[in-house]
């Protein structure tokens, strides 16, 4: 294959790549809103009886969206490794792929390779690992986190904790 369809499939499979980054924006979005819509609505008069149940739902209204986020990254990860060896094949692409790992290596790369040899993962890390990258997991495990917190330490209150209503004069 020469540089001109290298360069052009780069660009194709490039755009691809960063599509994927789209749809986690999109996700987080979903998963902030529907979250903390939910935990809001726990905490009005309206749900008195059951509200930690209410708040616990909420909050574990965000697990499904964390779940799909790290699926979506787990497939980018798929793309990472054809722009590379297109990189590497043709000296006409500026080895984008190639810099940033050059240049941004961090400890959560050793972590997440710790974990593959583990659990015993082939190369790439699946779903599961995916889960506990810091651009999948924020900020899906913070409103887990903090939604659990709210419902153990300060649960709404029952109809017998609120207090009384004042009665309007018609």
């Amino acid at each position: 294959m020469d540089c001109t369809d290298a360069a052009t499939q780069y660009s194709m499979v490039f755009s691809a790549y960063e599509s994927f980054n789209g749809y986690s924006l999109t996700l987080k979005g979903w998963s902030v809103t529907v979250a903390l819509a939910g935990m809001l609505a726990a905490y009005s008069n309206s749900v008195t009886r059951n509200g930690r149940i209410a708040l616990v739902l909420a909050t574990l209204s965000t697990v499904p969206f964390w779940w799909i986020d790290a699926l979506f990254r787990s497939w980018q990860q798929g793309y990472e490794r054809v722009l590379e060896s297109l990189e590497a094949g043709c000296e006409a692409i500026v080895p984008v792929m190639g810099l940033w790992s050059e240049m941004h290596v961090s400890n959560w790369d050793g972590l997440m390779a710790d974990l593959q040899a583990w659990f015993g993962q082939p190369e790439g890390a699946g779903p599961f690992l995916m889960l506990l990258y810091p651009g999948v997991f924020l900020p899906h495990a913070l409103i887990l986190v903090a939604g659990l917190i709210l419902a153990i330490g300060f649960p709404p209150r029952t109809e017998a904790e609120a207090p009384p209503r004042r009665k309007t004069l018609r």
